[in-house]
Order: structure tokens, then sequence, then C-alpha cells
């Protein structure tokens, strides 16, 4: 158990970047002691302990008589082929005990044996031991807005007194002025005020949603801002969060709107994968990390695949963010070790970058705007009572995608405003 929760400390304080200093430290200070026992000993055949050159008292052993043992028997020793070949066979028996799985060689199959097979050989020095090289500025900054915002509009705004479950953040002092959004239900276009493809960051709906956010932000972003730099976390980041609006616009083009920055949240783990695939050789613990970002990915997927009959989730803009983590994670990370092949992949990421981008600002022209799961554009939306048009006595959910359409709904006597998700996935879209 104790090799268990020590191992486990020690990827912690890997991931993390605290104690790398003190171990270095620690085992430059054993090996300066040993050289200085080793000198004294050279010097005086005869040095049994004592104060040595680097200031540590040894403990001197039991002496000739006094039940110990000679240097001359300890030198008839060393050299005794039978003690040797008695010492290896102790050795092979202890492996062929332990197997294959018995990876420290001693004899049993624990915690230890794990840890060990998810340590990797390191190709030069270990980036964990660099993970402290930059200050962390971002990361802090980043949540402290978040939570101060979101907790001030919040309060400051919720009419029920329920503020833990209100919509809070730089959009409850500007409304309707920072969200990520589309068009509205009168067919306004926002798609072209760019600042929305940023500012939603700063909105969230509610505390357990940007308290998660920020928990991942800290988690995620910590190690990669001491490794990587404040200037590229930023980057990445916000290129994580670009990317998700970009993506609700193909996906989520008709929903009211977007907040939060869980698309920034899911670039970090792109830029996690990204640093990864740049630093394979230079990361120890690359292998239980693989581990953790498949395991975060494959919880998010089925989390959505569980909670299908969620529409208000920005899934898309996760995927979106994602994507534009690992793929400018490979163009901005730092990289310890470069090779060819890197570049290459280099190459390829600004290129899926570029087409991506591209691709989405011209999907973002279409007017009027349309879903890459909907075949039908439109921008308008009401429900409509007419038993003349419809034939039936109730409401009917109608959509347009053109004034002269607009002008003839609006005309009727009866019509209200609509819930966009009610006619999507419950009452479905009058036939046009």
């Amino acid at each position: 158990m104790s090799g268990a929760v020590g191992g486990t400390l020690d990827f912690l304080e890997d991931w993390f970047g605290s104690g790398s200093s003190k171990k270095k430290k620690a085992a430059t200070k054993v090996v300066t002691n040993d050289h200085a026992l080793k000198d004294a000993a050279s010097v005086n055949p005869n040095y049994e302990g004592g104060p040595d050159s680097s200031g540590l008292d040894v403990e001197t052993g039991p002496t000739e008589g006094e039940g110990g043992t000679s240097p001359t028997e300890v030198e008839a020793t060393e050299g005794d082929p039978d003690t040797q070949e008695g010492e290896g066979e102790t050795e092979k028996k202890k492996k062929k005990e332990g197997g294959i799985l018995d990876i420290d060689g001693d004899g049993d199959v624990d915690f230890d044996d794990v840890m060990a097979g998810m340590e990797g050989e390191v190709d030069g020095e270990a980036q964990e031991a660099m993970l402290r090289e930059h200050r962390i500025i971002f990361v802090p900054i980043q949540i402290a807005i978040c939570l101060a915002l979101w907790l001030i509009g919040a309060i400051a705004y919720s009419t029920d007194g329920k503020f833990m479950l209100s919509l809070g953040g730089l959009d409850s002092f500007v409304p309707g002025m920072t969200v990520m959004k589309i068009h509205d239900q009168d067919c306004n276009r926002y798609s072209w005020q760019a600042w929305r493809w940023v500012t939603y960051q700063w909105t969230h709906g509610s505390l357990s949603h940007v308290g998660m956010n920020s928990f991942i932000v800290f988690v995620a972003g910590m190690p990669l801002e001491g490794f990587h730099g404040t200037l590229r976390m930023i980057a990445i980041f916000n290129c994580g969060v670009v990317g998700g609006a970009l993506c609700h616009m193909l996906s989520n083009t008709h929903a009211a709107g977007l907040v939060g920055m869980s698309a920034g949240c899911y670039s970090l783990i792109g830029m996690h994968m990204a640093d990864l695939f740049m630093n394979w050789r230079q990361n120890k613990w690359r292998k239980p990390k693989l581990l953790v970002l498949i395991l975060l990915m494959g919880f998010d997927i089925g989390i959505a695949q569980l909670n299908s009959d969620d529409h208000v989730t920005g899934h898309s803009a996760h995927f979106g963010g994602y994507i534009a983590g690992l793929v400018m994670g490979i163009l901005l990370v730092r990289n310890l070790k470069v090779h060819m092949w890197e570049r290459v992949a280099q190459g390829i990421a600004l290129t899926i970058a570029i087409g991506s981008v591209a691709g989405a600002l011209y999907w973002n022209s279409l007017w009027a705007p349309v879903s890459v799961w909907d075949a039908v554009p439109w921008c308008y939306y009401r429900q409509v009572y007419n038993p003349a048009i419809f034939g039936d006595a109730v409401y009917h959910c109608v959509r347009c995608a053109d004034q002269a359409c607009m002008d003839k709904y609006n005309s009727m006597q009866f019509v209200r405003y609509a819930d966009m998700q009610q006619c999507t996935y419950t009452m479905g879209w009058w036939p046009e």
C-alpha cells in the first residue's frame, strides 16, 4: 500500500512539477558524499570513518576482534567466485519467482512494478524536471476573472434568489452583447460580430459550470504553463475558444447562445496530447498521461451519448476546442528535440488549421444560415395558429429564410414567439 501511495505521489509531483529540483539536489548530495568517502579511503587504507570532506559523520563499523571482518576477509569474500555465483543464483531465483511482470526484479509483483512499467526511458533530460521554468500567470488570472465575473453577475442579476443556478459573467453587464450566437428570432445577424468568438468564455450558466471549468483549467493548465510558458498558453487557449465558436457556427447554427470557457478547457487537453506527440521520448510518464487523456475524451464522449437529449450543452464547441488545441499545440508547443518528421507534422497541422478556418468562415458567410445537420436554411421562427392554412386548431412551428416569408406570417392574427428546442425536437417544423 505504501508503494502505491509513494508511486502515485511521485507521478503527481512530476505532473505539477513539484519536488523535481529537490530530488535532483538530494541525488547530487549523495553522490558528492560517496565520492568523498572513496577519496578518504584511497589516501588512508586504514580509514574507518569519521568526518569526511563533505562534512558528514560516517558511522564506524566493528573492528577485527570485536565480531567484525578484517579488510583481508572482505577482499577475499568479494573476490570469491562461489559467493558471486550464489548471489547471481539468488537474483535469478527472485526474477523467476516474479516472472515477466516483476519489472524491478525484487521477486514480488506489486504496485512498484506497475509504476516502473508506466515510467518510460527518457531521451535526454526529462520534461517533468522542467515544469517550473516559467511563472504560472495565465491560469490563476483566467480562473479569478471567470469566478469573479460569474459571482458578481449571478448575485446582482438573479431574480429568484437562486444565484447558484443563475447565468452570470460578462454578459450580465452588457446583456446579449458577448454570448456566442449567429442570429435571433427576428433574423438579426450576429455571426460577424467577431468579438463574440472570444468574449463568450467569460460568462457561465451556473456555479457548477464555472467551478468545473476552473478545476480543469487548474489541473490541465498548471503543468502546461510551467513548461511551455504564458504566451503559448494564452495563444493556444484562446485559439481553442475561437475554434469552439467556429465549430458551434457549423453544428449549432440556430442555438440561442453559447457561454463558458469549456472550449478553452478542451484545448488544454488537446495541447497535452500535442505535447506528448512532440516530446514523446522526453516524457517520463508518457504512458499514464496518454491513458488519462484517452479516458477524459472517452468520458466526455460517453456523457454526450448518454445525454443525447441534452440540446443545451455545446458538445460541438468541446470538439472544436480540442481540435484547435491539438493542431495549434503541434505548431506552437515547446519541442525539446526537433526531428524531421515533426517538421512534416507541423506542416500538415498548419494546412489543417488554415483549411478549417477558411471553411468555417465560408460557411459563416452563407445567409440565411444553415446547419451541417439540417439542409434547410432559416433564421426566423414562430408559432402560428391558423386553421385555414394548417387544417387543424393547434399552433404550428414555422421558419423562414427571407423577408417575404416573414411578412406572410407576421401579418396573421395568432402569432407568437417560439422555443427553438421545442420546435426542433418536440413539435417539429411545418414544411414549407
